[in-house]
């Protein structure tokens, strides 16, 4: 799901008998659900997907539907309402489902971290330039996370914030670590737990 104006969109996922690709928006000031009408093609069936906005643009990245892996890339125009598979050049990441994607807005660029490719977990970092819509592999040093899927991303300042998420161990994990964008190094975050009644 994302936020845009208004709405929350939210695209796709698997009902427990299905994936899906509808489309549908809550209006939070009247606390109302909408079919979002559009043009163009939207992303097939899916769920384990990523969406971010980035400008006037939904992004979906991603995702499965049961036996296929996708690392295509599509967007919405909010101003357009239409839905368009977005053209790119570079390293792209593997197809996969279930990564953490994030926008860094000061770079103008878009983050995906590991996620899982039908065989394996991966914790590779990937990057996305809005404006040459071009992907690269990003070289991280120090330690990164160990590979996992399901986890949560966010951007605080200068740092890429991981947590959580489920390896092939398939233990769910409670480690925190980030990644700074100025040097390029993973480092764990030791944190203490502080229980609030």
């Amino acid at each position: 799901a994302v936020v845009h104006g208004e709405c929350m969109y939210v695209f796709g996922g698997y009902d427990s008998k299905r994936y899906l690709n509808d489309f549908h928006r809550f209006h939070f000031n009247t606390c109302t659900w909408s079919c979002v009408a559009f043009g163009g093609g939207a992303p097939s069936p899916r769920g384990g997907h990523t969406a971010v906005v980035h400008g006037q643009q939904m992004l979906v990245f991603g995702g499965c539907d049961g036996w296929n892996y996708f690392n295509d890339l599509f967007k919405f125009g909010f101003d357009s309402e239409q839905w368009l598979p977005v053209r790119v050049t570079g390293t792209a990441p593997g197809a996969r489902s279930a990564p953490a994607t994030v926008v860094h807005e000061p770079q103008s660029v878009m983050y995906v971290f590991g996620g899982y490719d039908g065989g394996r977990s991966l914790n590779d970092l990937f990057r996305f330039d809005f404006q040459a819509s071009e992907w690269a592999q990003v070289r991280v040093s120090g330690l990164p996370p160990s590979p996992r899927g399901g986890h949560t991303a966010v951007v605080y300042g200068d740092r890429l914030w991981v947590y959580g998420g489920t390896g092939d161990e398939s233990e769910p994990k409670s480690d925190m670590h980030y990644d700074s964008f100025k040097d390029n190094v993973w480092v764990k975050e030791e944190y203490v737990q502080v229980d609030v009644e």
